[in-house]
């Protein structure tokens, strides 16, 4: 038996998605498929010249932080919002 978790993104899925990839990451297709079949709102955001791997050290750790804020700010509502 198989499981395909791309299979159950649409369905599944319906916060605010902000994917985050490197340019050059071996595993950028994961990415780019999340993306695509995730309903909105959402964001792939890719940090140029960056592998998989950089994203854990520090490389581009910056540019990934300095998006989530504003993206959060505009797409969740605060807990205590009516």
């Amino acid at each position: 038996m198989g499981f395909d978790a791309f299979d159950v993104v649409d369905p599944l899925l319906t916060q605010p998605l902000l994917v985050i990839a490197g340019d050059e990451a071996g595993s950028l297709w994961h990415s780019k498929e999340l993306y695509a079949k995730a309903p909105g709102p959402k964001e792939l955001f890719l940090i140029k010249g960056a592998t998989h791997m950089d994203l854990y050290d520090g490389n581009g750790e910056v540019a990934a932080v300095n998006r989530m804020v504003p993206f959060f700010k505009s797409n969740v509502a605060p807990a205590n919002a009516a």
